[in-house]
């Protein structure tokens, strides 16, 4: 079987044309074409393209990127209540939640009496389990977990918006021969996991649907 290509656009790319495809005694008419390379460029402008309509027509803005929740142009975080034995741990979520609303908040963090909305929660577990051992009775590492309730209220006292049961976890090192530092290393996990609740809580709130 051959096939040659005879016709040609006057800008050298090959045109589609006719082969013959032979199968034993039947024979086949079936068009060939060669593929002409997209631009790359093309290619990219197309596939970004194609995202930016595909998140438009579902209304979604990029996380955290709006304005202030339910139009609360003013807030205020209270002291987050601690439901657990696990002392000191409201004090580190309430800072990692103010920071995060000084750093990134389009609107105000003001005294309770000028706040548009109010933000308030409690912690309702802290707890930690051994991930890690030398031995049978000799945990290496553990992990601890924090689970919090927040809620976003405005003047009026009408819930804006609320989560239930955000929890985060970290692990941590065990000193078998030091128990302040085993603490120490516990309570610097109990802090990242409150920056990141911190933040995930912003970003909820202020998410743009």
């Amino acid at each position: 079987m051959r096939n040659t290509c005879k016709d040609r656009s006057h800008d050298g790319h090959q045109l589609p044309f006719i082969g013959l495809v032979s199968f034993g005694a039947l024979s086949i008419r079936q068009p060939f074409c060669r593929r002409v390379p997209f631009p790359k460029a093309f290619r990219r402008i197309a596939i970004v393209s194609g995202l930016c309509l595909l998140l438009c027509s579902c209304g979604y803005g990029f996380a955290g990127g709006g304005g202030p929740p339910k139009g609360l142009h003013t807030i205020f975080v209270r002291l987050i209540e601690n439901q657990t034995a696990e002392i000191g741990a409201e004090i580190i979520l309430t800072d990692q939640l103010k920071n995060e609303f000084i750093r990134k908040y389009k609107g105000e963090i003001v005294a309770e009496e000028q706040a548009e909305g109010i933000l308030s929660g409690k912690i309702t577990e802290v707890r930690s389990w051994t991930i890690a051992r030398r031995s049978a009775q000799s945990p290496l590492e553990k992990r601890v977990s924090v689970t919090i309730d927040l809620t976003l209220k405005n003047k009026a006292g009408d819930v804006v918006w609320f989560t239930r049961g955000m929890r985060g976890s970290e692990a941590y090192s065990v000193s078998q021969s030091d128990k302040a530092l085993t603490e120490s290393n516990k309570r610097q996990a109990i802090e990242l996991i409150c920056l990141r609740l911190g933040e995930d809580a912003y970003y909820r709130m202020t998410d743009d649907f």
